[in-house]
């Protein structure tokens, strides 16, 4: 009899991107195991050894049934039979009735493990097969993500150290409900200096100011006029071609947006056009991240550089004069969501093209000097200025403690392994020698769908910092307008630190 929460293997350790990228009305935790339950394991390798996926496998067999052996054919077959054997090995421990899912799931691992080191060029396809078989995703969908993340998911997946911690948090985030959320208490933290006593709010000035803040952009390209506005794709009001949805169009999508569909070209002219009339004398402006469009699993490196090209560009047409500064969003990076800190430089190079190509944009623009860019091209776009006296103005890349960058679930013993934190202080406790204030801005608050030790960490860092440092924190990514109260971690009562003002985003939302 087969253990009831008998979690795959493949869906469990491999299955990384579907199961926690999954939609809100994807396959429920309790149906997904009793679908797993029927999994063949056997005839689900057997079965994608003829998916179209994995064509060029077909035709290399077939090449070797007619030449003779060579040494890519005894490697190719050794994968094959790894294959075959990691899948009896597998139900050993799915039908074992001393583990319970968790430890199922850690078992997996080890050796969905092993076959990703040996057997990498079978895990794209047997991924995409899985995410079809179980409908994780749209067929479309399910081809276009794996394609994107496979190469990065493979090497992190390699590098956990599945004796430590890193295991245990990849399957509590990758696979929902097979272990509980882990809970990490931070070390406590050592500032440079210890806080001042009676550190009061400084006295305001009398003087205002107006400051222009918008966020998640998320312009459409490929946004039609007359498309279905209702459609089951992530994102609607496009032509998908043969993945339309059947049947006559529902709601034709209007000329300026639907609740389901990222920005027309002509609302986002619109809500720039209206900067002078409800920000006229604005000192500078602020954009909390997120200039590319929701198709994760469509978009290119260079569909992400073009996007954000003409969008810098079109704001700069409009702010004129008026300095922006920005904050990289989680659909700002290629692929999407994925930032490895600079402490990991073998990973962190080959997404410094990004951080490279938006800090020059932005220096271009006049909006950041020569120095801040080139902190930003070493640092995930991270950078500091002075957007007028007495205020410093810190940017943060929060994708390096979102649980959907993977590479967040690499090093996870360490508290602070980006080392985002770590500069976050030192440029706070300059400004505290300075005796000036902060604002510090970033795309996602550290509340909901971050790490816990990161959550708990930034709550010490500003109770440290507040309330005679820290003036502002600013945000966005939820596409709703949103005040977060922040509470001291430590204290009993909680104590209020300050609140977190998050935007909704350039979008049309209904009534």
């Amino acid at each position: 009899m087969r253990n009831k929460y008998r979690p795959t293997l493949l869906l469990t350790s491999l299955c990384i991107l579907f199961l926690s990228t999954a939609p809100s009305h994807a396959v429920p935790l309790s149906q997904l195991l009793y679908n797993i339950n029927s999994l063949n394991i056997s005839t689900t390798i057997s079965h994608i050894s003829n998916h179209n996926t994995l064509l060029a496998h077909q035709e290399k067999r077939q090449e070797y049934e007619q030449e003779e052996a060579q040494p890519d054919r005894q490697v190719y077959l050794s994968q094959l039979f790894l294959a075959s054997q990691l899948s009896m090995d597998l139900e050993d421990i799915l039908d074992s009735p001393d583990l319970d899912s968790c430890q199922m799931c850690h078992q997996s691992m080890r050796l969905a493990k092993t076959f990703a080191l040996q057997a990498p060029d079978l895990v794209p396809g047997l991924l995409r097969e899985l995410c079809l078989k179980y409908k994780f995703r749209r067929p479309d969908t399910c081809e276009g993500l794996w394609e994107r993340l496979g190469p990065e998911l493979i090497g992190i997946f390699s590098e956990l150290n599945l004796d430590g911690s890193d295991g245990y948090y990849t399957c509590a985030y990758a696979f929902p409900g097979s272990c509980p959320l882990p809970v990490h208490q931070p070390n406590p933290i050592t500032f440079p200096k210890p806080k001042p006593a009676n550190a009061q709010q400084p006295p305001p000035s009398g003087e205002t100011i107006q400051v222009l803040h918008f966020s998640d952009w998320h312009v459409d390209p490929l946004y039609q006029r007359g498309s279905e506005a209702k459609c089951s794709h992530n994102i609607c009001c496009r032509d998908y071609g043969r993945f339309n949805d059947p049947g006559p169009i529902k709601k034709p999508a209007s000329k300026w947006g639907e609740s389901k569909c990222d920005t027309p070209i002509a609302l986002g002219v619109s809500a720039l056009e209206a900067i002078q009339k409800f920000v006229p004398e604005a000192a500078f402006g602020i954009f909390t991240g997120d200039i590319v469009s929701h198709d994760s699993w469509m978009i290119t490196q260079k569909y992400v550089e073009d996007e954000e090209t003409r969008s810098y560009e079109l704001f700069k047409q409009y702010l004129q004069e008026i300095k922006l500064y920005v904050a990289l969003g989680n659909h700002d990076s290629y692929p999407s969501d994925q930032a490895p800190g600079k402490e990991r430089p073998n990973s962190y190079i080959t997404h410094k093209w990004l951080y490279d190509h938006v800090a020059d944009i932005w220096e271009k623009n006049n909006w950041i000097t020569s120095v801040e860019a080139d902190y930003a091209k070493s640092h995930n776009a991270m950078f500091m200025t002075r957007p007028m006296p007495g205020l410093k103005l810190i940017t943060l890349n929060t994708d390096l403690y979102y649980v959907r960058n993977y590479f967040t679930m690499l090093d996870t013993e360490q508290d602070d392994p980006s080392g985002l934190f770590h500069d976050l202080i030192l440029e706070l406790q300059d400004s505290e020698d300075r005796g000036e204030r902060v604002w510090i801005m970033g795309h996602m608050a550290p509340v909901a769908r971050s790490l816990p030790r990161s959550s708990i960490l930034f709550q010490r860092i500003v109770a440290r910092y507040s309330p005679h440092v820290i003036a502002g924190l600013f945000f966005g990514h939820f596409h709703l307008d949103k005040f977060i109260v922040m509470h001291d971690p430590d204290l009993p009562q909680g104590g209020r630190l300050g609140c977190q003002c998050c935007l909704p985003g350039t979008k049309c939302y209904p009534e």
